[in-house]
């Protein structure tokens, strides 16, 4: 009878300490209520226009041509023997169609002699012509 009565009080204080747990975490988040539907409709894009942009992934000029080519179903002809690291002005390049992309790349890659185009198919990258001096 000593036994429990020594162990009755420790029984009890672990069952009324085993009642304060903390509540669980406030779900945070993009996440939607099941079961329910909005009260109106929304338009959800099936093909959402593609944006040709730089990404610090890219690194390189090569590498972010090829990736513009390999979305845009164009081949990549790089005639130059280098290859460029991306630069603080190519972050700010946003544009809609390839051509345009292009044509404001080769607008920031001019001082380093290169001039990047696209033809029929293809992006290319080629040595500038230099400039007739007299």
């Amino acid at each position: 009878m000593g036994f429990y009565r020594s162990v009755l009080p420790l029984v009890f204080a672990l069952a009324a300490s085993a009642c304060q747990t903390q509540p669980p975490p406030e779900f945070h988040g993009r996440w939607r209520p099941v079961n329910r539907l909005p009260e109106k409709t929304q338009a959800i894009p099936l093909n959402p226009t593609y944006l040709f942009y730089a990404t610090p992934v890219d690194g390189t000029l090569k590498a972010l041509l090829t990736r513009w080519a390999r979305d845009s179903g164009l081949q990549l002809r790089y005639g130059i023997s280098t290859d460029f690291s991306l630069h603080a002005p190519v972050a700010q390049l946003h544009a809609v169609t390839v051509d345009d992309a292009v044509s404001q790349l080769s607008a920031l890659y001019a001082e380093q002699g290169i001039a990047i185009t696209t033809s029929t198919g293809a992006i290319a990258v080629d040595a500038r012509p230099a400039a007739a001096s007299n």
